[in-house]
């Protein structure tokens, strides 16, 4: 057999590092007081091309007196002979050290084994922003924190000793070895894709079964206890299983594998994700939403499982997946009991119940609350208290684990005060089931909640009756379909109905007789663990052949530089190149088609500037989604054509900064929060363009405090009023443009000092430095740049950031389309574009509601005349209310008007 569960060390610590002497410690004090010093700071651009301008000496030159050198030369952690880069510092003529100190480091140069500086980059991206070098913020102060040098991938041992070489290798991720139903689930999986495959499987935890898992398969990886599963660890794992294995694809069984998911598929190994939990079961909200938008393949074991995800991610609408009951599972041997608390006597038939003319009331599963085991205690109190012509018995079958002994110890004083000490009893878990299912008359699934467990399809296909409570599990889904089963489902948690039920089949053997025989053929047809891991084999190589052609669309998207790594991957540029952000794109773009339907711009981020690849997806008609082919690829093979997916960008690189002094230009700028006012004020001033600027707020106080910020400033035409606090922002610039109080303007801009209390600050703080830095400017003249873009074009109406967002109407649709109406009801005929009913699913628009437009653009919103009455109260919901329809509606009102937009596109404003 063969197993790898430990690691030569779980932690820096306790590996074979290099000694520290105490002229290390001297130069670690010495570099350290470099670091602090005003000088370092201020020559850090010198510092980042050092070495560059030097011509090549063919001898070597002596290292510098520059402790950084020193440290890491002296640190044991530094092999000259190991370094890739030495070769090439040699004919630098500079050390290697040197080397990897301005070259090296940056370019993913390891220093030697013990070191992996692209690794300690993407697990602490504290030292990237700090500017800091990898090896030496480890070796001053990295070390000490207990931060790690290298990934404890490297550490393990990836048995390849019993692969057969003539087979493909498929990966089986099994959150933990115990004989619970989605791990004896993962042994019966095993075993049949062992048939054709090489399976090695990945276990989170170690466990009772793991012999078994190990024995049905060709060798298991067991992450050490100390395993931290983050990103940077994750991937390099993935990297190892890749390099001994090359996996055709991976098994993730149970979302407690979820982890292990966006790192395969990052590293083009697709994923057959097996989902047997309800959503509501794990928290915090949002856990699954990686495994949702990167997992190839989503299999539910339910409907009614499926529904509980589908309520909590709305970009689990975006895409296709299955739902596939599992087959009946074998038992695996146990190696050990591990980590339990004895419920009743030894596992021996002794303590099943004779087969004494009684009915056996059976549940089975883990002594846990999610399992109801309560219900189940109640109803046989119920049963007794009925009085059935036969004598009824229960009994409760598994294990409680130590932390569950406080529900034990309830329950074991709940089946003492109800009375049925005589009739009902725990029994501790068996290995072998089968004599329990000889003597069972009834099962009674009694769980809050529980997917589609083993033994309710083992008993259901022995023909014993099963009771279960509506909406909690599968079993009943399944049951409730048939009119032959569907007396079996009782209202949820309702114990006392579950008593009647088997009173009734306890009184009545014939009907006891009809529900067993109709049980076994609701079973037969629908639990088969063939057919259902030959369905999971097929997911995953119809993954496999879309990953092929993602690759050749990948290829064709580099070749033509069609992809904006900036844009795409946003702040995460710095940590992943433009293949691996090509590679993402594609791989979220396969997994939501067909594009066109809603809510897709969930998973799916803008690939470059001034195209919309939703759009483009679903109104090209040269486009044929069906070949496999992605937009974007598409888009660069064939040139990229002009359509609605295109549009203009205006950026500031290159671009004049014309004072538009013929243009008469009005800000419109509302601020709840004044505190944010002064930011704003700077960024205005930095341009040249002079503005009148009309100021909104919420309270006379507020209006006191903007005053005094304007009178510290430049803006002296500059007027300030108080408005209702209804409509946010949009409303109270609707309002006046419907006054027709900018009427005598050219360029109106509108802005507001945007907080979003549903997110974090930082998030609210880059949002908002992210849309004043497009509109206004920060070390570019924006605003300057984006009206001189008006003075020279008549037919620019709107102007608004490029986000790589592909929000699209989201809960906005309905109120969308009926302000959509009455936009075209209101206005006089003929209009230059009519608008496009009904409304398109994808389209570009300000998201934020910050932009510069001209009047007559707004002028199909302006017409509608909406009072301030009609906008929703605070707290305003996040979406769904009028003030998100009118965002969405203001590119919409532009065309309408006969005018075109564009969006303007900062490169270092990263969201």
């Amino acid at each position: 057999m063969t197993i790898s569960g430990q690691t030569k060390s779980d932690s820096d610590a306790g590996t074979d590092l290099p000694s520290e002497g105490p002229l290390v410690e001297a130069l670690r004090a010495e570099l350290a007081a470099v670091y602090a010093s005003t000088s370092w700071r201020i020559t850090a651009p010198l510092r980042a091309v050092r070495g560059k301008a030097r011509p090549p000496q063919t001898q070597a030159v002596p290292e510098p007196s520059n402790p950084e050198v020193e440290l890491i030369r002296r640190s044991g952690f530094f092999d000259e002979a190991f370094y890739p880069g030495a070769e090439d510092a040699r004919a630098m003529g500079i050390s290697p050290v040197e080397h990897y100190l301005t070259k090296g480091e940056a370019a993913g140069l390891a220093p030697s084994r013990l070191f992996d500086p692209v690794y300690y980059a993407r697990r602490y991206d504290d030292v990237v922003k700090a500017g800091r070098g990898r090896l030496s913020h480890y070796l001053l102060s990295g070390k000490q924190e207990g931060r790690s040098a290298r990934p404890k991938a490297g550490d393990l041992d990836f048995p390849t000793d019993r692969l057969d070489p003539n087979r493909e290798t498929v990966i089986v991720a099994v959150h933990e070895a115990t004989r619970t139903g989605a791990a004896i689930l993962a042994w019966n999986i095993i075993g049949q894709l062992q048939r054709r495959y090489n399976v090695i499987a990945l276990l989170k935890r170690d466990g009772p079964i793991t012999q078994a898992l190990v024995s049905a398969s060709c060798g298991a990886v067991i992450l050490p206890e100390k395993f931290v599963l983050v990103d940077a660890e994750l991937d390099a794992l993935v990297r190892q299983f890749v390099k001994h294995y090359s996996p055709r694809y991976v098994v993730a069984n149970s979302v407690e594998t979820r982890y292990f998911v966006p790192s395969f598929e990052r590293m083009g190994v697709p994923t057959v994700s097996l989902i047997h939990e309800f959503s509501s079961t794990v928290r915090p909200l949002g856990e699954l939403s990686q495994l949702f938008v990167t997992g190839s393949q989503l299999v539910f074991s339910a409907n009614i499982v499926a529904q509980s995800a589908l309520d909590d991610y709305k970009s689990l609408h975006t895409r296709a997946f299955k739902v596939i009951p599992q087959g009946a599972s074998a038992l695996p041997p146990n190696d050990a009991a591990v980590g339990t608390t004895a419920t009743g006597g030894p596992d021996n038939l002794g303590q099943i119940p004779s087969d004494d003319g009684s009915v056996w009331v059976v549940g089975i599963g883990t002594i846990t609350m999610r399992k109801g085991v309560e219900f189940f205690i109640a109803a046989a109190a119920s049963v007794q208290r009925m009085m059935p012509s036969r004598p009824v018995k229960f009994g409760w079958i598994g294990k409680c684990y130590w932390f569950d002994q406080p529900y034990l110890d309830y329950l074991n004083e709940q089946v003492k005060r109800s009375g049925v000490e005589a009739s009902f009893r725990f029994l501790s878990e068996f290995e072998d089931l089968e004599p329990v299912y000889r003597r069972a008359d009834i099962c009674f699934l009694s769980s809050r909640l529980d997917p589609l467990p083993n033994v309710t399809i083992d008993s259901a296909l022995r023909g014993i009756p099963t009771v279960c409570f509506d909406e909690a599990s599968g079993m009943a889904e399944i049951l409730k379909s048939s009119k032959q089963t569907s007396g079996l489902v009782v209202p949820y948690l309702d114990a006392e109905a579950a008593a009647r039920v088997i009173v009734e089949l306890a009184n009545h053997p014939a009907q006891w007789q009809a529900y067993s025989d109709a049980i076994r053929a609701v079973a037969s047809g629908r639990f088969d663990m063939v057919q259902y891991v030959e369905a999971i084999d097929k997911l995953g190589l119809a993954s496999v052949d879309a990953n092929a052609l993602v690759e050749l669309d990948r290829a064709e998207i580099m070749r033509r530089d069609a992809f904006n790594p900036a844009l795409y991957l946003g702040p995460a540029v710095s940590t992943m190149s433009a293949d691996e952000g090509v590679r993402k794109y594609l791989h979220a773009s396969r997994l939501v088609a067909p594009r066109g339907q809603p809510r897709t711009g969930l998973v799916v981020r803008r690939p470059l500037e001034g195209f919309h690849p939703l759009v483009y997806a679903s109104d090209n008609p040269d486009y044929d989604e069906a070949a496999g082919e992605d937009p974007l690829a598409h888009y660069a093979r064939t040139g990229f054509p002009e359509g609605r997916w295109k549009h203009e960008v205006i950026r500031p690189e290159g671009a004049a900064t014309p004072v538009s002094s013929t243009l008469r230009v009005v800000v419109h700028a509302h601020f709840h929060y004044p505190e944010l006012l002064g930011d704003f004020i700077d960024r205005i001033a930095r341009n040249e363009t002079p503005v009148d600027c009309v100021f909104t707020t919420t309270s006379e106080e507020r209006a006191k405090q903007i005053l005094e910020a304007l009178s510290l400033s430049d803006l002296t035409r500059a007027s300030v009023h108080v408005v209702p606090n209804k409509g946010r922002d949009i409303g109270p610039f609707l309002n006046a443009l419907h006054k027709g109080l900018f009427a005598n303007y050219d360029v109106i801009g509108h802005f507001h000092g945007k907080r979003s209390p549903h997110v974090d600050d930082a998030v609210g703080a880059t949002w908002r430095d992210f849309l004043w830095g497009h509109l206004l400017g920060d070390k570019e003249r924006m605003m300057d740049i984006i009206l001189g873009a008006f003075a020279s074009t008549p037919s620019l109406g709107l102007v608004f950031p490029e986000d790589p967002h592909l929000n699209d109407w989201d809960d906005n649709r309905e109120i969308a389309s009926a302000v959509a109406q009455q936009m075209g009801l209101s206005l006089p005929l003929p209009l230059p574009l009519p608008l496009p009913l009904p409304l398109p699913n994808h389209f570009d628009f300000p998201q934020g509601t910050m932009f510069w437009a001209r009047p007559a653009a707004l002028e199909p919103l302006a017409r509608l005349g909406i009072a301030l009455e009609d906008y929703p109260d605070e707290p305003v919901p996040i979406d769904g209310t009028l003030l998100h329809a009118l965002e969405r509606l203001i590119p919409f009102s532009a065309t309408h008007a006969g005018f075109r937009y564009a969006t303007t596109y900062v490169q270092e404003l990263l969201r």
